[in-house]
Parts: structure tokens; sequence; C-alpha cells
């Protein structure tokens, strides 16, 4: 299946078998410790760095409406970050993934 857009993610976690939990992880890009010349300009330019994780997050795929409404959401936090990545988790025998389940696979 070929997701090309943040709704695409959302329908595809619904349409499967088991219920999902999406697991999202916000990160921030930093400088590496001791940068460079060439680094420095490279993360001014939104190329390079490191990435730090800054938050974890888990939902069930219809507690989202949309990556606006996740990005708003986040921004509640006060916390910068840069990308996220997102992992989904199964559950089992028509039962949903439980947030303390999820928070074991986000550390």
């Amino acid at each position: 299946m070929m997701l090309s857009d943040f709704d695409d993610l959302l329908r595809a976690a619904s349409e499967q078998t088991e219920p999902q939990r999406l697991l999202f992880v916000f990160v921030k890009a930093d400088l590496p410790e001791s940068p460079t010349a060439d680094q420095h300009s490279r993360h001014d330019s939104g190329e390079g760095g490191t990435l730090s994780p800054v938050l974890c997050v888990d939902k069930a795929p219809q507690e989202i409406a949309s990556f606006a409404a996740l990005a708003a959401e986040s921004a509640k936090t006060g916390l910068a970050w840069d990308l996220v990545f997102v992992a989904s988790l199964d559950g089992r025998a028509g039962i949903a993934p439980s947030s303390d389940e999820a928070r074991s696979h986000c550390v």
C-alpha cells in the first residue's frame, strides 16, 4: 500500500484487521557537539544535524482529525519540534493496544 499523505496513513491504520495505536515521536534537529563550520552552514539551511526526541505520544487513529490537528495539539506543549516519526502498534483479538502498552514501545 502506497501512502502519499497523512490522511492516507490514518485511513490505512483504520482499515487494518486489528485495531491500531499510532506512536508518534516528535524530534528536534540540533547541531552535534562541537560542530564544524560546514555543519553550522548545513544546519542553518535546514540540512544535517542530529535528531533528539522531545515528545512521544500515542493515539488511536480515530482520535486524530488531521495532521494540522495533531500539530496544533503538540504546539500546546510548548516544545519545539522539526520532524515526527510514526509507527503503528497492532491490537490483538479485536482489542486495541492501550496507552500503557504503547508507552512501553516509546522508550
